[in-house]
């Protein structure tokens, strides 16, 4: 796939406003290439392999951008979310089995987001970790945790960013209901870590959360975060 970038941050850095558009926009795809090159080799097929980046510019002096990226096949979770609804309107697939697919394909994003941040040394994570951003290869098979699953946006990284920033992110983006930490988010991290790593990670980061937490209640005046961490302390 061939890439013409627009004019936007790919990774958001501390000094990013000290270069002209052109300087950044391509500091920041060179430094995507790195990152692709950086998790194929670490996590396979969690992000398309990087067929490089280039520069140049126009005959009227205007600055080109190419990024060319590796094609993957497939559907996206929310695509694959909204085939499973439309199966059990039609009264094709029972609302128990609707709820297990949902929940498996949710989670199947979880853990795969919880192994990009992994991968990038526990310390860049997407600020979007949509639904929409991550395809889903075999989208007709039963889904689990090694299914195979490939993450194709990774723009608006964040940097320095540990558990607490990732877990809030998957929560805002997934929901903060008990059912869904319980069956999705907690599930999707230990998936992704492993359940003694992944379990004693997120108690580590229980004070950090609850911190954040009341952060957010003191500028917000509500909340928000109640039944995510009622439901952290209890299980983790």
């Amino acid at each position: 796939i061939c890439k013409i970038p627009h004019q936007r941050r790919i990774v958001y850095t501390t000094d990013t406003n000290q270069h002209t558009t052109e300087e950044t926009t391509r500091q920041l795809l060179d430094r995507l290439v790195t990152l692709a090159d950086q998790l194929t080799r670490r996590a396979p097929g969690i992000f398309p392999r990087s067929g490089g980046a280039w520069h140049w510019q126009a005959t009227d002096s205007t600055p080109r951008h190419l990024l060319v990226e590796e094609f993957i096949p497939g559907l996206s979770v929310e695509r694959i979310k909204l085939k499973y609804e439309q199966a059990w309107l039609a009264d094709t697939l029972s609302s128990e089995r609707y709820n297990q697919c949902r929940i498996a394909a949710e989670r199947l994003a979880i853990t795969t987001f919880i192994r990009l941040w992994d991968a990038l040394d526990r310390r860049l994570f997407t600020s979007d970790p949509s639904p929409w951003n991550i395809l889903i290869q075999q989208p007709d098979t039963e889904l689990n945790s090694q299914s195979a699953a490939t993450i194709i946006d990774l723009h608006g990284l964040e940097e320095g960013v540990g558990l607490t920033y990732v877990v809030q992110r998957l929560a805002a983006v997934y929901g903060m209901r008990q059912d869904i930490v319980e069956q999705v988010l907690i599930p999707g991290v230990c998936d992704a870590l492993g359940e003694t790593d992944g379990t004693a990670l997120l108690r580590a980061e229980l004070p950090h959360l609850e911190a954040e937490a009341e952060r957010l209640r003191q500028n917000l005046g509500v909340d928000m975060q109640r039944p995510l961490l009622h439901t952290l302390r209890r299980l983790v």
